[in-house]
């Protein structure tokens, strides 16, 4: 039987892009850490993940789509909006795709992977009022009981996305059946939980990322239960 370890080698600096309205082009870096080039394919898509490239449309264009960076080299990959309208009363989503196709290996029993990233590119009004970590900060939570379950209902009242890590309660991770996920603007996510038997007052931890890739975090109470019927 042969084995071979394989991995992606092609990284790309950040874990999402913010693109605000008044600019016309942002950039993002990609690097190839691996001694060997490498083809890279790029395209953004609306969100759907099967959906073929040449079948998308997006209000950007990428430059340049494909490319090839040599080991140890980087390629900056602009991102350049078309002006499409789009809702300036909140933020839009849109996911930036990066194939890495590794170049062909002539080895006899090899196998060749191809990899496949994906980050959420937002699209940021300039006109929005306050910041968006205000977002996470001022997230709405109410428990509710409901055909004899308990639900936690996550309501985001600002034009902002906001990407949920992590909800603990009392210190131990949350079991729901929905993993906790994002939270588009001016909606609201509602989580079931397993546990039958919930008392209030509850106290709940909360992760969310912030605009810089990095983690915030707070700490709210429940002091009721919404039931019904």
């Amino acid at each position: 039987m042969l084995t071979q370890q394989t991995h992606a080698a092609i990284v790309m600096k950040g874990t999402r892009i913010i693109f605000q309205s008044n600019e016309q082009e942002t950039s993002i870096e990609i690097n190839n850490k691996g001694t060997v080039p490498s083809l890279v394919q790029t395209w953004i898509d609306r969100g759907n993940i099967e959906k073929s490239p040449t079948n998308i449309q997006v209000p950007f264009v990428l430059s340049p789509p494909i490319f090839r960076i040599d080991g140890n080299k980087r390629q900056i990959l602009r991102i350049i909006y078309t002006g499409e309208k789009l809702p300036d009363d909140r933020e839009s989503i849109f996911w930036l795709n990066i194939l890495e196709i590794p170049p062909k290996n002539n080895e006899n029993n090899t196998l060749q992977f191809t990899y496949r990233s994906r980050i959420k590119l937002f699209f940021r009004p300039e006109s929005l009022p306050a910041a968006a970590n205000d977002g996470i900060k001022n997230l709405g939570w109410s428990l509710l009981h409901e055909n004899n379950k308990y639900f936690l209902d996550v309501k985001n009242t600002s034009p902002f996305f906001v990407s949920l890590i992590n909800i603990k309660i009392e210190n131990k991770i949350l079991s729901t059946e929905a993993k906790p996920s994002m939270v588009a603007p001016f909606t609201n996510e509602k989580f079931e939980l397993e546990e039958k038997n919930i008392t209030v007052p509850l106290r709940i931890e909360y992760k969310a990322v912030n605009d810089f890739g990095g983690i915030t975090t707070k700490n709210i109470e429940i002091n009721e239960v919404r039931k019904i019927p």
